[in-house]
């Protein structure tokens, strides 16, 4: 698709043709093919995970990709307005955006989202899934009871005094 989209648009420069590769390895956007930018995402965070959990565990991926993903949502709102950013901020972002032109990528945000899973799935394996869906019933049941209480008048006092016990026991693992 790349490469039919490079010969229809006509413009076979040096230039457009390192565009197009640099779209295609970095980005995942090409001709046509922009909604498929999750595919490289994928190949990215994937790649990504195998070299770190040679080192950490999926769970810390997980946070270090929760990171990132909320590092990325602050890059895209800055992308553009990097002449309001310190100079100091400003050059490493003015970097990135002409390399990768986006956050919509493996590490930014495909790593969240594959970690999340991988982490899902050994959980599943340990058989702990069924203890974890428990909990988020009961949180559920638990804010299904606290947001009509805190819109009582005076209710919200009621309703903070929830958030530490629940906190407590769907939050924390089962020994505390």
């Amino acid at each position: 698709m790349t490469v039919y989209g490079w010969f229809i648009e006509g413009n076979k420069t040096v230039e457009y043709a390192a565009l197009c590769i640099r779209n295609y390895i970095l980005v995942g956007d090409n001709f046509y093919s922009w909604a498929l930018w999750y595919l490289n995402g994928l190949i990215f965070a994937l790649i990504l995970i195998d070299i770190l959990s040679k080192r950490i565990s999926i769970e810390k991926i997980v946070g270090f990709g929760s990171v990132a993903y909320l590092v990325g949502i602050v890059l895209t709102a800055f992308g553009g307005h990097q002449d309001k950013l310190p100079a100091l901020l400003a050059f490493p972002v003015n970097i990135y955006f002409s390399i990768f032109a986006t956050t919509r990528n493996g590490f930014f945000q495909s790593l969240v989202f594959v970690s999340l899973g991988m982490y899902i799935a050994d959980i599943e394996k340990s058989g702990e899934l069924t203890k974890i869906l428990h909990k988020g019933k009961i949180a559920l049941f638990a804010y299904l009871i606290k947001i009509p209480i805190s819109l009582i008048g005076g209710g919200q006092y009621l309703s903070q005094m929830l958030d530490l016990p629940i906190f407590f026991r769907v939050i924390l693992p089962d020994y505390i």
